[in-house]
């Protein structure tokens, strides 16, 4: 018993260690990203966060394989399987906020492309264009963590069909008249 308690406190240790390790390397690697960031106003907030949380979340992963091998030493089934399981659903927790991170700038980056035209209502256009683009990715972002959606989906493609159909009128109505007007001309 002693032996493997012994053993399972060296895999844990070990799981530390690998953790920290690894976090070095990721800084390491990312030197040149966070320089970029740090000078960036726009976006560079938003790639620090992306970062770190993949940081956290190849940490955290290292350290549940670790842990998961200390608990299968004493057979504690449950607790085995639950740690496996979480640390093969993190991977998909990083890509799912890094899906959420990139929508989060595309958007702002729409708003501000609709801010800067001419048109009479942009301010309305930014706000639903900002609405659309960071739903979008939200949704892909939940889709990829296997989240059960579906409505959600269901309904944003409603949405979509629905300012489609606006936009069609807002745009034909319009082209249409002046059509009709240089015709009676």
């Amino acid at each position: 018993m002693e032996y493997k308690l012994l053993i399972s406190l060296g895999f844990i240790v070990g799981g530390v260690v690998a953790a920290l390790i690894i976090g070095a390397v990721v800084n390491y690697f990312t030197k040149g990203i966070v320089k970029w960031a740090k000078a960036r106003q726009d976006v560079g907030h938003q790639v620090m966060f992306a970062i770190k949380l993949a940081k956290l979340f190849l940490q955290v992963s290292i350290l549940l394989i670790f842990i998961t091998q200390a608990t299968s030493m004493f057979g504690f089934d449950v607790l085995t399987q639950l740690t496996q399981k979480v640390a093969l659903y993190l991977p998909k927790l990083i890509i799912a906020s890094i899906i959420i991170i990139i929508g989060i700038y595309l958007a702002k980056l729409a708003e501000t492309a609709c801010l800067k035209t001419t048109l009479s209502q942009k301010k309305n256009i930014a706000i639903g264009a900002y609405a659309l683009v960071l739903v979008l990715f939200i949704l892909a972002g939940l889709e990829i963590a296997e989240l059960q959606i579906k409505v959600l989906t269901e309904t944003y493609k409603i949405v979509l069909y629905t300012v489609g159909a606006i936009a069609a009128l807002a745009i034909g109505i319009p082209l249409g008249m002046r059509a009709g007007i240089r015709k009676a001309k």
